[in-house]
């Protein structure tokens, strides 16, 4: 009974935690994992309190729900939540109604046997094996190609909890088949909610908001205490069919808080409201961003002028630089006319030399960049001209060249510039592209790199790459990123010639 009571309260506590202090696509199906442990550590203190055939049924109810939140869970884990969704959707329906007839076994005493029990286990342990094994290899593969030991720490970590749980869960089940095992479940969700902690907070696979830490471990624990003496208590108030009602409602009602707390009519008007402001603020912080660059090509210039004209030294050997600072303010001009237009992507097309465009691009970086950062150019010979908006077309192009500088560390790194023709399956086209040295990005990371507003920089807007990605896309091209943990990042813009004849 000890290691069930410390399994529904570890569970609890992990889902407080995922909900209150995790900000990522990981915390609903944490939050829901650990939901479901609560709830089946719930039903074996039933079963020993009271001795009540109905809690193994109860069990039997949230056994099955383990494999889609597991599965969930895995696939945001390595970055295929988008991709697996479909996949994802199915094992919560399989699984679903597993859960659904065992249910009905728990609420209708007349519909219970050994019989039905037995093949309910054994349709679950045929259905969850397969998931199980793509699930594992999943993460195996994922463990192959992650660029950093703290990701494949993390793989691992994963795949060892998952093992635990299913490996020391599968002993209920055989049980429930006539064979004579012990019961090490408790144990395993005991094991499993430790190892989740560790691989949720103490090795940072969730951003989280420090200012608050304190708090929400506090709030989490007084919840998992509070919500685990309320459960045994009701074990001894309740009797029969109203203890398991009063569970079900009880871990209904943790659910659907969970599932509704961002998601309530209430909660998207207010979210609705607060992304309009923080959009605005994102929308400004983009602006200057991008103004920033030109401003300070045109700030060096002029201050290399001052000094050359404080050292009364003649300033005809650098005319130049008067254009220089021409071209820049005719940059910040085109800037905000861009911005007018954001909205709506509209390329204005005129055939451009791809090379004179990243010289261009490049040419301020001298002013603008830190000393550290050494950025190259590899730009291929005899490219035909482009047929796009050079305007646009650059500022994505400066966009990466800035993101690469910015994701360097303190000691700086290498920058390089390339273009190039490649031919696929949609025909020949010129791809430019951005490859830094910098920490790469991890798969969680990668699957929201193009999302408006998402980023990893305390003071980033989140708008640079979902300009890059609606600049191709207005050229009918394609924005590609390349990126591993540990091993830096490439963003190609590829443009197909095909499409470019069409307009």
């Amino acid at each position: 009974m000890a290691l069930a009571l410390l399994g529904a309260f570890g569970g609890l506590l992990l889902a407080s935690l995922a909900v209150l202090r995790g900000r990522s696509a990981l915390s609903l199906p944490l939050a829901l994992l650990s939901l479901d442990q609560f709830a089946w550590n719930c039903a074996t203190l039933g079963w020993l309190s009271t001795g009540d055939d109905g809690w193994r049924w109860v069990g039997s109810t949230t056994a099955p729900m383990f494999v889609p939140f597991a599965f969930h869970f895995v696939i945001a884990f390595i970055g295929r939540r988008q991709q697996l969704r479909a996949v994802m959707y199915s094992t919560y329906a399989l699984f679903g109604i597993q859960g659904v007839c065992a249910a009905i076994g728990a609420f209708h005493p007349g519909t219970r046997s050994a019989a039905l029990l037995s093949t309910l286990t054994s349709i679950l342990v045929l259905t969850a094996i397969p998931v199980a094994v793509v699930g594992t290899v999943l993460v195996a593969l994922h463990f192959r190609a992650a660029g950093s030991t703290r990701e494949k720490v993390r793989a691992a970590l994963l795949v060892v909890g998952l093992l635990l749980m299913t490996g020391f869960a599968s002993t209920d089940l055989l049980a429930d088949l006539g064979w004579r095992v012990p019961s090490l479940s408790n144990l395993g969700s005991c094991a499993f909610n430790l190892l989740m902690a560790v691989l949720a907070f103490r090795m940072e696979l969730m951003a989280q908001d420090q200012r608050t830490r304190t708090f929400t471990i506090v709030t989490s624990g007084l919840i998992a205490a509070g919500g685990t003496l309320v459960a045994l208590l009701s074990f001894k108030v309740f009797t029969g069919q109203t203890a398991l009602i009063t569970l079900f409602i009880g871990c209904t009602f943790l659910v659907l808080m969970t599932v509704t707390r961002r998601f309530t009519v209430a909660g998207v008007e207010r979210q609705e409201q607060l992304t309009r402001v923080a959009n605005l603020g994102r929308f400004s912080a983009q602006m200057a961003h991008d103004l920033k660059n030109p401003l300070a090509a045109a700030q060096g210039a002029i201050q290399f002028l001052q000094e050359e004209h404080h050292q009364q030294r003649s300033l005809d050997p650098h005319a130049d630089f008067l254009q220089v600072i021409a071209e820049q303010l005719q940059r910040v001009t085109a800037t905000v006319d861009r911005y007018q237009r954001l909205s709506k992507v509209e390329p204005h097309r005129a055939p451009f030399d791809v090379n004179q465009c990243v010289q261009a691009v490049l040419s301020l970086q001298a002013f603008a960049n830190a000393p550290s950062v050494k950025i190259e150019k590899k730009l291929a010979a005899n490219l035909p001209p482009l047929n796009a908006d050079i305007d646009l077309v650059g500022t994505a192009l400066e966009n990466l060249v800035k993101n690469a500088v910015e994701a360097m560390p303190p000691t700086g790194g290498n920058v390089v510039v390339a273009t190039a023709l490649f031919e696929d399956a949609d025909g020949p086209g010129t791809v430019l592209s951005v490859t830094d040295t910098g920490p790469g990005m991890d798969s969680r990371t990668r699957e929201r790199a193009f999302d408006p507003f998402f980023t990893t920089k305390a003071t980033g807007s989140g708008l640079g790459l979902a300009w890059v990605r609606e600049v191709t896309r207005a050229h009918q091209g394609e924005a590609v990123l390349i990126s591993d943990e540990g091993k830096g990042t490439r963003v190609e813009m590829r443009f197909w010639h095909r499409a470019q004849e069409k307009t």
